[in-house]
């Protein structure tokens, strides 16, 4: 009778510890569910964020160099910013990176590599796991499918194999409506009155650069806004 109760303890005590690691396995399956969730959420966020700002600026117009010129004169490198005195162009180095993503797509091909790779794996391990334990966690994700992907963008970017500069990333958005484009200088006019000025041979012409102050004539120094 003895052994027969502590039996019937020990199978009491082993149940309940069952129990509780059924309940752990549960609260964790939904832990990790809520974390996965909210990345998607966030990734669908930013990837929404940065289609509705390309598409902002695409609107505004966009200027595209293609090539560097016989003697690099249009290769010089962006602006570190285009404020003026009356105008402050807030997260400039945003849309810089932007327009390098869109113009240099391997470097965000590579970014996003690792990143793609690792998901990719992840979900693979769920697929092969037992779909009635753990592994249910990626069968359970409802629509994983992003609709809006920088990545695939970039792999179908018809800008692969080409050499265009990054120096117009500041037109990006100035509603440029006219070019003018000589052997060694190029001019883009915005429908605000702006002419933007970069290339040339000398140091006279340095890059794409906002200038606050008329000017009626050459000035000869060595300054980035020399025009």
């Amino acid at each position: 009778k003895t052994l027969r109760l502590m039996l019937r303890d020990l199978l009491v005590e082993e149940e309940r510890k069952e129990r509780r690691a059924l309940a752990e396995a549960r609260r964790y399956k939904k832990w990790i569910l809520n974390i996965r969730d909210s990345k998607k959420l966030l990734q669908k966020a930013e990837f929404r964020a940065y289609q509705e700002l390309k598409q902002a600026l695409d609107a505004a117009g966009q200027v595209y160099v293609i090539g560097s010129g016989s003697n690099g004169q249009f290769s010089s490198p962006p602006a570190a910013g285009m404020d003026t005195k009356d105008f402050k162009f807030e997260f400039f180095d945003r849309v810089v990176e932007l327009w390098k993503d869109r113009v240099q797509p391997q470097q965000l091909i590579d970014r996003y590599k690792l990143e793609r790779k690792a998901a990719e794996q992840e979900d693979k391990r769920d697929a092969e796991r037992n779909v009635s334990g753990l592994g249910a966690i990626g069968q359970m994700i409802k629509d994983p499918k992003i609709v809006i992907d920088p990545y695939l963008q970039a792999l179908e970017s018809p800008f692969h194999g080409l050499n265009v500069q990054m120096n117009t990333a500041g037109l990006w958005g100035r509603r440029i409506y006219q070019v003018a484009v000589s052997e060694g200088v190029l001019f883009a006019l915005a429908d605000t009155g702006e002419v933007f000025t970069w290339g040339g041979h000398s140091h006279w012409w340095h890059e794409i650069q906002p200038d606050s102050v008329q000017q009626t004539h050459w000035r000869g120094d060595v300054s980035a806004r020399s025009c």
